[in-house]
């Protein structure tokens, strides 16, 4: 028994399109390859990480607490209600009316020129402290120091709670002191 093979015409250019695909190919991974080498040389993705803490926060007013300049009268609570711990060596705290910021807090410090703190405990009169953190359940005061007048009275405030290394805002709230 005779089996017929056909024989193959290699004279037509049909097969001229396998090299052009493969040299297109081997550019388009050699780009690429370039390109994940400068990033890493460059090091184009340092700071991609750098995100805040991860917390469910609210803010709540205090105004029944509040006079301004009495030592360790209330003016707002932030309540850590569940998430990543907040460091207060790592945040900040802000105080703002109609835009403007009126008051930095330092919570790991006290506020400065403010005469404002935030406590770790209701009528506390000393600031939490650096090595302090927010946790789930518990609970910061902002409060009037008692070294004179606070930088605060009656109307309505915007407190934020900024993650200083991300500067990243953890809250923006709104309360009403009256």
């Amino acid at each position: 028994m005779k089996i017929d093979i056909p024989e193959l015409d290699l004279s037509d250019d049909s097969r001229g399109v396998s090299p052009v695909i493969g040299v297109i190919l081997m550019v388009a991974i050699t780009v690429i390859l370039a390109a994940v080498i400068g990033a890493f040389v460059l090091d184009l993705g340092s700071n991609l990480g750098s995100t805040g803490p991860t917390a469910q926060l609210t803010v709540s007013d205090a105004s029944a607490d509040f006079a301004t300049g009495t030592a360790g009268s209330d003016f707002a609570y932030i309540e850590h209600k569940g998430g990543d711990a907040i460091v207060a060596s790592e945040v900040k705290v802000l105080i703002k009316q109609g835009g403007e910021t009126q008051v930095t807090l330092n919570p790991a410090s006290g506020g400065a020129s403010s005469n404002m703190i935030v406590a770790g405990s209701s009528s506390s009169t000393s600031s939490v402290g650096a090595s302090s953190e927010l946790t789930v359940g518990s609970t910061w005061y902002i409060s009037a120091d008692g070294t004179g007048t606070s930088a605060v009275s009656d109307g309505e405030y915007t407190i934020q709670v900024v993650h200083t290394p991300s500067q990243s805002i953890l809250i923006s709230s709104k309360v009403q002191i009256s």
